[in-house]
């Protein structure tokens, strides 16, 4: 508590709250203001200048002065402790969406991109001419060539080879989408009768562009493929075994045939 003592010099202008009547602002002009408790939670007192310095009650609103031999004790009040902290407020409410900016300066062109590479892929083609006649393709197959494994096609077909059309001619060709890739052929020819159409068995195997596994170098254009046919032609044919046992095609006399044809695609 903070207690201070005014003397006759003190001046001051406070509003009053005494005897449960109304507050009223009163300016303190003489030596002894009145005595009480005023707004501003300070009390005023009558104090006896001598001792036991006896404690004077403020007579009510009409005193105008301390007793005479007495001073005016204020007394300041205490400072209370800090309350609690109050809870959070309820969050506000969102604010208006802002306007759009503007658009930003376009950024610098890229560098072009390069060309996708080209699709690696083999084509297989059998071609077969009867009857002296220009010379068609029967089958077709491709294969993606991915690796250095490469890829295997195939296709079977029948063809008939009639005693009019005889002897008829059968070829192997390749092709590649892009340089650097080889084949390698096969090709089996099971054969039956053109009179009873009953099986005569295998004709003829040829197998690779050699005899030991040897492949052809293509290009993108459709190329001949040797056949290696090992030590004899089995078909019946009056064609003639060359002593490399490589052929460029196999002639077939009257008959059903069953072809079966593999292409294998390596890099």
């Amino acid at each position: 508590m903070r207690i201070i003592t005014l003397t006759a010099a003190v001046v001051a202008s406070a509003a009053l709250v005494a005897g449960g009547s109304a507050a009223a602002t009163i300016a303190l002009v003489s030596a002894n203001p009145p005595v009480g408790t005023y707004s501003d939670g300070v009390t005023r007192e009558c104090v006896d200048n001598t001792p036991p310095y006896t404690v004077h009650a403020h007579g009510g609103v009409a005193s105008k002065a301390c007793p005479a031999g007495s001073t005016l004790r204020i007394t300041s009040p205490q400072k209370g402790p800090k309350g609690d902290q109050g809870p959070i407020g309820a969050p506000g409410l969102r604010g208006p969406v802002g306007a759009a900016g503007q658009d930003g300066a376009a950024g610098a062109k890229g560098d072009p991109g390069a060309d996708a590479p080209v699709p690696a892929y083999g084509v297989g083609l059998v071609n077969i001419s009867r009857g002296g006649g220009a010379s068609a393709t029967w089958a077709k197959a491709s294969a993606p060539v991915v690796d250095v494994i490469g890829g295997t096609a195939s296709n079977t077909f029948r063809m008939t080879c009639s005693a009019a059309n005889a002897p008829c001619v059968i070829k192997a060709q390749a092709y590649a989408t892009v340089a650097g890739v080889k084949a390698y052929p096969r090709l089996l020819i099971q054969k039956s009768s053109i009179d009873t159409g009953a099986p005569a068995g295998l004709c003829e195997y040829a197998d690779g562009a050699d005899n030991d596994g040897g492949t052809t170098a293509l290009t993108t254009t459709p190329t001949d493929l040797p056949l290696g046919i090992g030590g004899s032609l089995d078909c019946g044919s009056a064609q003639v075994r060359p002593a490399s046992g490589v052929v460029g095609e196999v002639d077939v006399p009257a008959g059903y045939y069953d072809i079966a044809a593999t292409f294998a695609f390596t890099r």
